[in-house]
């Protein structure tokens, strides 16, 4: 619980932390996929890497005409309780109870610059369709009542809001559906068409219709078509339909595979694509791949650091080129190489490839970084260990559960830091990178929230979510890393997440730490739950 002397350390650091603007016509940009990764970390951790540009939350996989109680359902993984919404008396599948996702798109729009899409279908299950124009009409209507700005009158009417106030910033499709035999209409006729029908109908009505509704951002529809062309979902739609991106699957397809392209193919299916004809002339193409071994259903679709950069040089000349799209957050924060996940290094590939500069991409002799922060090299460098005793004052509470009741205490902690001293330019952030010791069950989660906004002015809502990447039953650490002001003092504590979403706060008193400023810019934490 924080203290009310938090006030006195209170530091800003939004303006240094949010990306620079998003330019849906770069060629550098790098689209992630997250909701559906395994022990997956909140939302908030995707968009907390610099790399990321664009994040599809997936997936809507359950359309009106499909789903019980006429409503679309979702399944965002751990990340919603199994509660959802009813509608005419009749339990839906769209989920009601899902936490952290409403205030983490806020966050990742607001404080990182991120754009965030949520996607429609997915791989699993496939019996998801449009029955005709007018469901396709409607099912636009809904998506951007509970998903888009909200309204008086939609939610007056008693209609969902899964996510709260957050307003995403447009739709994905990424279309998979696959039925045997075909669905029927009303009238007991089968739709051959199925995994095509309507799509073209409600995506002209969001961007030609509901889109203007709000002038106050730009909207965008992107989708996910399959490598082989034509795609039986989405290539027709492509030229009957605004699409500002394509993030084309590379994986699970091997004529057409990124392990394809590798061989130097003459017909490579991402050539093609990019001079494939679209109502939108300029939309961009990603190239889709997946974001480690795992991640696809096949191994050998996934290429290397080296493999990537070869190919992205070869292709990211053409106008088309929109840059990178990955398939998956989680698989990729699992997938480090030379102390970077896969997502950073792809953003390093496409920024080095189109500005026409080298880079060292052999993660079996791992390049030497250097910081961004200083231009002037350093001529030595020494390190030392330096120990200090800090007396604070601290507000501890009397009840663990409601936090409602303060006493003023003094403590003195000693702390241990590691800095390296040398002639250089110290960074005004430091990379604080907090390593806590928790034992959890599956489903639970741990952050960090403390006085400074980069931890999330003790708003458990914003709180930093810590990664369970190198969690072992011997080691049970939590790791998570936050940009904070250099010489600034900052008051925190680490909260742990229920699978039910309940909160539980450490021991008191609160954990003082005074951000160091050195050549490297980082420094890490270590502690022990409380």
């Amino acid at each position: 619980m924080p203290s009310v002397l938090s006030a006195t350390f209170a530091t800003t650091a939004l303006a240094a932390l949010a990306s620079a603007a998003f330019n849906p016509l770069s060629k550098t940009n790098v689209a992630v996929y997250w909701g559906q990764g395994p022990y997956q970390n909140r939302l908030l951790t995707t968009c907390q890497n610099p790399s990321v540009d664009i994040v599809n939350v997936a997936f809507v996989n359950a359309f009106p005409d499909n789903s019980p109680g006429a409503w679309p359902g979702t399944n965002f993984g751990n990340q919603c309780g199994d509660q959802t919404y009813t509608h005419n008396g009749v339990s839906t599948l769209l989920k009601s109870n899902c936490p952290t996702i409403g205030s983490d798109i806020i966050t990742c729009q607001q404080t990182y610059g991120k754009k965030v899409l949520l996607s429609l279908g997915g791989g699993y299950p496939t019996n998801y369709y449009i029955a005709n124009d007018t469901s396709a009409n409607n099912f636009a209507d809904f998506v951007w009542g509970a998903f888009g700005p909200k309204t008086v009158a939609w939610t007056n009417a008693g209609n969902p809001r899964p996510f709260g106030d957050a307003v995403v910033d447009g739709f994905d499709f990424d279309i998979e559906s696959q039925m045997s035999p075909a669905p029927n209409d009303v009238n007991g006729n089968a739709i051959t068409d199925y995994q095509s029908r309507g799509y073209a109908t409600m995506i002209t009505r969001l961007k030609n219709t509901l889109f203007g509704q709000d002038t106050s951002k730009s909207y965008y529809i992107s989708g996910a078509p399959q490598c082989p062309q034509p795609d039986v979902h989405l290539s027709s739609v492509i030229g009957q339909a605004w699409f500002d991106f394509l993030f084309v699957q590379f994986y699970n397809n091997p004529s057409c595979s990124a392990r394809a392209a590798v061989t130097f193919n003459a017909n490579d299916s991402l050539l093609h694509w990019t001079q494939t004809p679209s109502k939108n002339s300029a939309v961009r193409i990603y190239f889709g791949i997946p974001a480690s071994v795992n991640a696809s259903q096949t191994a050998s679709d996934y290429i290397t650091q080296s493999e990537a950069f070869a190919i992205v040089q070869r292709f990211s000349k053409f106008d088309k080129w929109g840059g990178i799209s990955l398939w998956e957050s989680q698989y990729s924060q699992n997938n480090v190489a030379c102390g970077q996940d896969y997502t950073t290094w792809m953003k390093k590939i496409v920024n080095a490839a189109v500005g026409g500069t080298s880079l060292n991409t052999d993660t079996n002799n791992c390049p030497v970084t250097s910081t961004t922060s200083s231009t002037a090299q350093p001529t030595t460098t020494k390190s030392s260990t330096a120990t200090s005793s800090t007396t604070t004052s601290f507000i501890t509470t009397t009840s663990s559960s409601s936090r409602s009741s303060s006493t003023l205490v003094t403590t003195t902690r000693t702390s241990s830091t590691t800095t390296s001293s040398t002639a250089c330019a110290t960074p005004t952030l430091t990379t604080v990178t907090f390593n806590e010791q928790k034992s959890t069950v599956y489903g639970e989660s741990v952050y960090v929230v403390g006085d400074n906004a980069a931890l999330g002015s003790w708003n458990t809502a914003n709180a930093v979510p810590l990664s369970a990447a190198g969690y072992t039953s011997s080691n049970p650490q939590w790791s998570g890393s936050v940009k904070l002001p250099a010489g600034a003092s900052v008051q925190y504590k680490f909260i742990k997440m229920g699978t039910d979403g309940s909160i539980t706060w450490e021991s008191d008193p609160n954990r003082l730490y005074t951000v160091p400023g050195n050549c490297a810019g980082t420094a890490v934490v270590g502690s022990t739950w409380r």
